[in-house]
């Protein structure tokens, strides 16, 4: 009865619809704070750091209504305020990353945010085939812990959202994750070995496929609904080389011919290396043109620049505006390369950003020159001019081969 156990762990989700009494959220927070470790933090909204807690990436049009803030340090800090917040009716939210943009968001009415950042921590485990990393840790922090051990996680490099470096581990994952390395290793939740959870009741549950199988199902396929995982269980892999990256430009009248060529990468019977990745975006350049929008496009492999030359020479082929080619990136590099570091556009903060998502199995080619028309109309207001479309293709060859259910 796999829909009748997964039921018991559901967070309790109507929370959020009922108003709670101040004499209530006084008396819980009374109650709280005593039980929480010494290094947790409660922070009120006329405290100095309130703001800065408030900030999203899709803020200020995404804004919690929150009444307090926990900065859990520990997992028992976690338990405890799902607790209290159960035994009040208190409506609450986890927080780590801060990249969810959905107005469902907005209906936490005197909530509390369960601020997940202090659990930032990134451990190898004995054996060299996983890694520990707490429900806070961030994508830059993984990547720097690991790459000093010559390790990456390689399934959590989520390039889906165009955030990169500055979403968390935990987030992506549970929405599955793309990464610039899926065709080799699977989608982010295919690493995941197993993960500490805190559900409804406050307890703590550790879920993997001996443990407590059927929330570790659940976790797989609608994660962000189950619970709040204090900390994950992941595997881990030698980084056998470094990369080569093409950046290329191309104008508008090359996008036929471009997305003509992209669709013959994701044919399934084209040799296409597991090691390549191929992304870009619609974007404004007006250094490159001042008037039109351009695709700026990025070829990137695993590998030397002898390997990666095959690939990358049909899309020279097609005569871009600009073509730089990077070698020997190393992964740290690679986000700075790729413009995905933290100091890119996609990781500024507090900016209202809103977007959505379409996965397909080809390009359609005039679907594709109607949607760069629409994005040339909407950027061209300045409120918008720093808008961009992302274009992914990471390849899916490898998916089904390491997930034999996977169709």
């Amino acid at each position: 009865m796999r829909l009748f156990n997964i039921t018991a762990w559901l967070l309790c989700a109507f929370h959020g619809l009922l108003a709670v009494e101040l004499t209530d959220f006084k008396l819980a927070v009374s109650m709280l704070t005593p039980q929480l470790s010494k290094d947790a933090t409660v922070t009120f909204p006329w405290d100095p750091r309130w703001e800065e807690l408030q900030v999203r990436g899709s803020s200020p049009r995404i804004s919690p209504n929150y009444s307090l803030v926990v900065e859990a340090a520990i997992e028992s800090d976690v338990e405890t305020t799902v607790k209290v917040a159960n035994l009040f009716n208190i409506p609450f939210l986890a927080k780590s990353g801060g990249h969810g943009w959905t107005k469902s968001l907005n209906n936490l009415p005197h909530g509390i945010q369960i601020n997940m950042r202090k659990l930032n921590t990134t451990t190898f485990r004995e054996g060299g085939k996983t890694a520990t990393v707490g429900g806070g840790t961030m994508q830059y922090e993984i990547t720097r812990s690991l790459f000093a051990l010559g390790k990456y996680a390689g399934e959590f490099e989520p390039l889906a959202h165009r955030f990169r470096r500055c979403v968390s581990v935990a987030g992506p994952l549970l929405g599955g994750g793309h990464s610039l390395l899926q065709n080799q290793y699977g989608y982010a939740v295919d690493g995941l070995v197993s993960a500490r959870v805190v559900v409804a009741s406050g307890e703590t549950i550790e879920a993997s496929r001996t443990k407590n199988t059927d929330l570790f199902w659940a976790l797989q396929g609608a994660g962000h609904n189950f619970g709040i995982l204090t900390s994950l269980e992941v595997k881990v892999y030698d980084i056998p080389s470094d990369w080569t990256v093409y950046s290329l430009i191309y104008s508008t009248e090359k996008i036929e011919a471009l997305f003509t060529l992209i669709n013959k990468f994701e044919d399934p019977y084209f040799d296409r290396s597991t090691k390549l990745a191929l992304t870009g975006v619609f974007v404004r350049i007006p250094a490159v043109d001042p008037n039109n929008p351009v695709v700026a496009y990025t070829v990137a492999y695993e590998g030397s620049e002898a390997e990666a030359e095959p690939y990358a020479a049909r899309f020279k082929a097609l005569e871009p505006i600009s073509t730089t080619v990077y070698t020997d990136v190393n992964y740290v590099e690679l986000y700075t390369v790729t413009g995905n570091n933290l100091s890119s556009q996609a990781c500024t903060q507090n900016e209202n950003i809103l977007g959505a998502g379409v996965s397909l199995p080809a390009w359609d080619i005039q679907g594709v020159r109607k949607a760069f028309a629409i994005f040339a109309e909407i950027t061209a207001d300045p409120r918008f001019n720093s808008s961009i479309t992302l274009l992914e293709n990471y390849g899916m060859q490898g998916l089904g081969a390491l997930v034999g259910w996977r169709q």
